[in-house]
């Protein structure tokens, strides 16, 4: 059961705070746990011997973690796969809906724009369409066709807070082992 008891003073993700609350009002929590109580009664931050109650990132910081006990609980009530795949259903649909929902499909229209040959795999410079008119670079890893030999499995590198995107040498690193290791390998440049 995870519990967030250590913290830095960093913004939360939204999904993550989507999923947590979407999780906890799927559980049909009434009062608070003593768990709940337990864990909010103890120092909830690295830099503080005291527990959070008074700013608003505190209160913020609180609610997340009654949410994530209540969740961990939800879990712990399942009895049969069927309960847990009801219950998998329920938490993406509510992720689904918090994100208002995905996209519409539509064609990626990938094009190659150079390939650079390495040893044991290349690595192809591609331009796609997430969507329409939205044009997305990636460098995409791939194996000798020799030493692994189609059909191949995939890898989508995502990459996060780099200034350089997919140029950063620990994406770069990933495309390049995972091609090492017999997947084609996706790392994209974020928005």
């Amino acid at each position: 059961m995870m519990h967030i008891r250590k913290c830095s003073r960093k913004c939360v993700s939204f999904v993550f705070l989507a999923a947590l609350c979407v999780a906890a009002t799927d559980c049909g929590a009434g009062e608070l746990s003593g768990k709940i109580a337990e864990a909010l009664a103890a120092p909830q931050c690295v830099s503080c011997d005291r527990g959070l109650r008074t700013s608003v990132y505190e209160r913020y910081y609180n609610e997340i973690a009654k949410l994530d006990i209540l969740a961990d609980e939800a879990w712990e009530r399942l009895k049969s796969r069927d309960e847990f795949a009801a219950h998998q259903r329920r938490l993406r649909d509510g992720m689904v809906k918090a994100i208002g929902g995905f996209p519409e499909r539509t064609p990626l229209n990938l094009r190659i724009v150079e390939t650079v040959r390495r040893d044991g795999y290349s690595v192809e410079k591609i331009l796609f369409e997430s969507r329409s008119n939205h044009h997305v670079t990636a460098h995409r890893f791939v194996p000798d066709e020799t030493a692994f030999p189609s059909p191949r499995p995939g890898i989508v590198v995502p990459c996060g807070h780099s200034l350089s995107g997919k140029l950063a040498p620990w994406y770069q690193r990933a495309g390049v082992v995972g091609a090492q290791a017999g997947f084609v390998t996706i790392v994209y440049d974020p928005i």
